[in-house]
């Protein structure tokens, strides 16, 4: 049976709509309610206390401050890293995929960095000096501007997959409490895909190659192998919202993987790819939160 054709089966055997649920309405009361806007997780010790040395001058403090918030806007930004690095307060939600919240987000860390690079060195005590000079560096490291949006079709792939198998592939927790969160992240997964449809712009032609049998990996997946990660789940409740939510995402992986062979790939253009480049900026990312943490 050919691909078109497993996704064909799939959708129609897929649940209808549901008149029972109201716009608005919370279908998924256990999903977990990430922190407000800016503040921390409420296990992780504030900056104080993670570098082990009390806060001695009012620069000081305002550095811990200025970590502290850094640290919540790279969670925030990076639920999926988060997830990874065993931070669970993130664990419904996958990362921004809209361009004016990326660059509201860019522009938030950019206010941050210029903050901590305005403070007066010598005004620390020497364990945030030395953090402070360690934290520019990283900071200085990091793409000002996130073009990889534009230009990189498989970002968009890698979020679905990673972010879905992030809370799946791994027994950190009962699979009833683990689903309930790749249930939220599934109902994301057609609007992550559809932002990239409309800010893929100037993608290079073996970019957009690459990217075509990882869709098609992405759609297989939600058409099979997802059910399987899922197979163990007793919550009527939960099997009802997966199952709903289920036929939305794999629709939408199923429309990208042609899109991209049938619209984008006749556009992209002959420049490199950006798929190294942008991996290593993630990496930087990643090697941000983790110092930021380091003191733990």
């Amino acid at each position: 049976m050919r691909f078109p054709e497993i996704l064909l089966l799939f959708l129609l055997a897929a649940p209808g709509p549901r008149p029972d649920l109201l716009p608005g309405e919370e279908h998924l009361p256990l999903r977990t309610k990430a922190p407000a806007p800016g503040q921390l997780p409420d296990a992780l010790k504030p900056h104080a206390e993670r570098v082990g040395t009390p806060a001695r001058s009012d620069a000081d403090r305002l550095f811990d401050r200025l970590a502290d918030r850094l640290l919540a806007r790279e969670l925030e930004g990076a639920p999926i890293t988060a997830t990874a690095l065993g931070i669970h307060d993130y664990d419904a939600l996958l990362p921004a995929t809209d361009t004016l919240v990326i660059a509201r987000n860019l522009a938030l860390r950019e206010e941050l960095r210029a903050r901590i690079a305005r403070l007066d060195s010598s005004a620390l005590e020497p364990a945030r000096r030395a953090e402070r000079a360690q934290l520019l560096d990283r900071l200085d490291a990091m793409p000002r501007g996130d073009r990889w949006w534009s230009t990189d079709p498989e970002r968009s792939i890698a979020i679905v997959s990673d972010g879905l198998n992030s809370l799946l592939a791994a027994d950190f927790a009962p699979i009833d409490s683990r689903g309930w969160n790749a249930v939220a992240r599934l109902t994301e997964v057609p609007g992550v895909l559809r932002n990239a449809r409309a800010a893929l712009a100037h993608p290079a032609r073996a970019d957009v190659e690459a990217a075509i049998p990882s869709a098609r990996a992405l759609a297989l997946y939600l058409a099979n192998g997802i059910t399987v990660q899922m197979a163990a789940v007793r919550d009527p409740v939960l099997r009802e919202e997966f199952d709903h939510h289920l036929a939305a995402a794999a629709g939408a992986a199923a429309d990208f993987h042609t899109w991209l062979g049938s619209t984008l790939l006749p556009q992209a253009g002959p420049g490199p790819s950006v798929a190294a480049a942008r991996q290593a900026a993630d990496a930087r990312g990643r090697d941000l939160i983790a110092f930021l943490l380091r003191p733990q």
